[in-house]
Protein backbone atom coordinates (compact mmCIF):
# COMPACT_ATOMS: atom_id res chain seq x y z
CA UNK A 1 0.00 0.00 0.00
CA UNK A 2 1.47 3.76 -0.89
CA UNK A 3 1.32 6.12 1.75
CA UNK A 4 1.22 9.31 0.71
CA UNK A 5 3.99 11.82 1.89
CA UNK A 6 2.28 14.96 0.90
CA UNK A 7 -1.33 15.90 0.37
CA UNK A 8 -0.98 19.80 -1.12
CA UNK A 9 -3.95 21.80 -2.04
CA UNK A 10 -3.72 24.95 -4.31
CA UNK A 11 -6.54 27.85 -4.52
CA UNK A 12 -6.64 29.57 -7.73
CA UNK A 13 -8.26 33.40 -7.96
CA UNK A 14 -10.43 34.26 -11.24
CA UNK A 15 -7.36 34.52 -13.13
CA UNK A 16 -6.30 31.29 -12.43
CA UNK A 17 -3.25 32.57 -10.56
CA UNK A 18 -2.54 30.57 -7.19
CA UNK A 19 -4.24 32.60 -4.02
CA UNK A 20 -3.28 30.10 -1.41
CA UNK A 21 -1.13 26.47 -1.05
CA UNK A 22 -1.59 24.73 1.80
CA UNK A 23 -0.74 21.22 3.75
CA UNK A 24 -3.15 21.08 7.06
CA UNK A 25 -0.18 20.88 9.96
CA UNK A 26 2.53 22.19 7.45
CA UNK A 27 2.63 25.07 5.72
CA UNK A 28 0.29 27.46 4.14
CA UNK A 29 1.27 30.08 1.24
CA UNK A 30 -0.82 33.11 0.11
CA UNK A 31 -0.10 35.03 -2.59
CA UNK A 32 -1.24 38.86 -3.40
CA UNK A 33 -1.06 40.58 -6.99
CA UNK A 34 -1.03 43.64 -8.37
CA UNK A 35 -3.62 45.02 -11.29
CA UNK A 36 -0.39 44.01 -13.58
CA UNK A 37 -0.01 40.35 -12.55
CA UNK A 38 2.60 40.61 -10.59
CA UNK A 39 3.12 38.89 -6.87
CA UNK A 40 3.20 41.83 -4.78
CA UNK A 41 3.12 39.84 -1.13
CA UNK A 42 3.96 36.00 -0.74
CA UNK A 43 3.23 35.29 3.07
CA UNK A 44 3.89 31.66 4.64
CA UNK A 45 3.33 29.83 7.74
CA UNK A 46 5.24 26.34 7.80
CA UNK A 47 7.03 23.75 9.82
CA UNK A 48 10.77 24.31 10.17
CA UNK A 49 12.63 21.01 10.19
CA UNK A 50 15.72 22.35 10.78
CA UNK A 51 14.37 24.34 13.87
CA UNK A 52 11.85 22.20 15.29
CA UNK A 53 9.17 25.24 15.37
CA UNK A 54 6.74 26.79 13.20
CA UNK A 55 7.83 29.78 11.18
CA UNK A 56 6.29 32.62 9.27
CA UNK A 57 7.99 34.62 6.42
CA UNK A 58 6.28 37.84 4.33
CA UNK A 59 7.85 39.12 1.54
CA UNK A 60 7.11 41.87 -0.40
CA UNK A 61 7.93 42.63 -4.44
CA UNK A 62 7.80 46.02 -6.32
CA UNK A 63 8.48 46.17 -9.77
CA UNK A 64 9.10 49.26 -12.55
CA UNK A 65 6.95 50.11 -15.77
CA UNK A 66 8.48 47.28 -16.88
CA UNK A 67 7.27 44.66 -14.81
CA UNK A 68 11.17 43.48 -13.93
CA UNK A 69 11.92 43.26 -10.01
CA UNK A 70 13.15 46.29 -8.35
CA UNK A 71 12.80 44.97 -5.02
CA UNK A 72 12.41 40.67 -4.20
CA UNK A 73 11.91 39.49 -0.99
CA UNK A 74 11.56 42.89 0.35
CA UNK A 75 9.36 43.67 3.61
CA UNK A 76 7.55 47.20 4.28
CA UNK A 77 8.79 49.76 6.52
CA UNK A 78 7.08 52.26 8.63
CA UNK A 79 5.26 54.34 6.07
CA UNK A 80 4.33 51.47 4.50
CA UNK A 81 6.58 51.40 1.34
CA UNK A 82 8.36 48.44 -0.05
CA UNK A 83 11.75 48.44 1.05
CA UNK A 84 14.69 45.35 0.57
CA UNK A 85 14.46 45.58 4.62
CA UNK A 86 16.69 42.59 5.67
CA UNK A 87 15.48 39.73 3.85
CA UNK A 88 15.59 41.18 -0.14
CA UNK A 89 17.68 42.83 -2.78
CA UNK A 90 16.83 45.94 -4.26
CA UNK A 91 17.68 45.71 -7.96
CA UNK A 92 18.73 48.61 -10.47
CA UNK A 93 18.78 48.39 -14.46
CA UNK A 94 20.08 50.72 -16.73
CA UNK A 95 18.44 52.34 -19.90
CA UNK A 96 19.35 49.50 -21.72
CA UNK A 97 17.55 46.83 -18.98
CA UNK A 98 20.36 45.25 -18.07
CA UNK A 99 20.44 44.38 -14.18
CA UNK A 100 23.44 46.21 -13.31
CA UNK A 101 22.95 46.20 -9.37
CA UNK A 102 21.82 44.35 -6.41
CA UNK A 103 21.90 45.40 -2.73
CA UNK A 104 21.39 43.69 0.02
CA UNK A 105 21.39 43.99 4.40
CA UNK A 106 20.77 40.48 4.99
CA UNK A 107 20.23 39.32 8.85
CA UNK A 108 21.74 36.54 9.83
CA UNK A 109 20.85 33.98 11.89
CA UNK A 110 22.45 35.29 15.18
CA UNK A 111 20.95 38.75 14.19
CA UNK A 112 23.85 40.41 12.92
CA UNK A 113 23.04 42.49 9.06
CA UNK A 114 25.50 41.98 6.61
CA UNK A 115 25.62 44.50 3.83
CA UNK A 116 26.43 43.44 0.59
CA UNK A 117 26.26 45.61 -3.08
CA UNK A 118 27.10 44.17 -6.55
CA UNK A 119 27.68 45.85 -9.60
CA UNK A 120 27.44 44.52 -13.12
CA UNK A 121 29.49 46.24 -16.14
CA UNK A 122 28.76 45.21 -19.80
CA UNK A 123 30.79 45.39 -23.18
CA UNK A 124 28.75 46.77 -26.80
CA UNK A 125 27.26 43.68 -27.25
CA UNK A 126 25.37 43.51 -24.45
CA UNK A 127 27.29 40.70 -22.23
CA UNK A 128 28.42 41.12 -18.49
CA UNK A 129 32.32 41.52 -18.49
CA UNK A 130 32.51 42.63 -14.83
CA UNK A 131 31.41 41.88 -11.59
CA UNK A 132 31.84 44.40 -8.30
CA UNK A 133 31.31 43.78 -5.01
CA UNK A 134 30.94 46.01 -1.91
CA UNK A 135 30.44 44.36 1.87
CA UNK A 136 31.37 47.71 3.93
CA UNK A 137 28.22 49.67 4.00
CA UNK A 138 30.27 52.80 5.31
CA UNK A 139 29.28 55.08 2.86
CA UNK A 140 32.04 55.20 0.42
CA UNK A 141 32.14 53.46 -2.27
CA UNK A 142 34.42 50.24 -1.72
CA UNK A 143 33.63 47.91 -4.82
CA UNK A 144 35.99 45.76 -5.53
CA UNK A 145 36.65 43.30 -8.31
CA UNK A 146 35.24 39.64 -8.09
CA UNK A 147 35.40 38.12 -11.61
CA UNK A 148 35.91 39.32 -14.93
CA UNK A 149 34.44 37.65 -17.79
CA UNK A 150 36.53 38.27 -21.55
CA UNK A 151 34.21 37.67 -24.38
CA UNK A 152 35.39 37.97 -27.92
CA UNK A 153 33.84 39.47 -30.99
CA UNK A 154 30.47 37.53 -31.25
CA UNK A 155 30.11 37.64 -27.64
CA UNK A 156 31.45 34.17 -26.70
CA UNK A 157 33.48 33.75 -23.23
CA UNK A 158 36.93 33.20 -23.95
CA UNK A 159 38.58 33.62 -20.53
CA UNK A 160 37.22 33.97 -17.27
CA UNK A 161 39.13 35.51 -14.18
CA UNK A 162 37.86 35.44 -10.21
CA UNK A 163 39.79 37.47 -7.70
CA UNK A 164 39.78 36.88 -4.13
CA UNK A 165 39.67 40.45 -2.42
CA UNK A 166 39.42 39.19 1.61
Amino acid sequence: EKIPHQVATAEYDELNRVKRAYEQDRYDITYEYDAEGNRRHVSSEYFDLLRNQHSQQDFYYRYDNMNRFTVTMGSKDAQGNIVHGNTGYSIGYNALGQRVSATSQLRSTNGSSTYSREQYQFDANGAMTNFYLDTSNDGVNNQKLRSRRVNDATGKLVNYLEYNTS
